[in-house]
């Protein structure tokens, strides 16, 4: 039951990186201010890492 529920946490936890991921990923490309841009990269960054950490 236990890796039941974990198996089901990691899916869980990807599925929201991915989705976030994908989020910034049009706001960066849509985002005319550098400053923005930046912040944006750098999450999008994080959640690539995320999303790729328990593969």
């Amino acid at each position: 039951m236990y890796s039941l529920s974990t198996s089901v946490w990691k899916k869980a936890q990807r599925t929201y990186h991915k989705v976030l991921h994908a989020y910034n990923s049009i706001l960066y490309r849509d985002c005319l201010d550098v400053e923005m841009k930046e912040a944006l990269f750098e999450k999008m960054q994080h959640h690539r890492q995320k999303m790729h950490e328990g593969a």
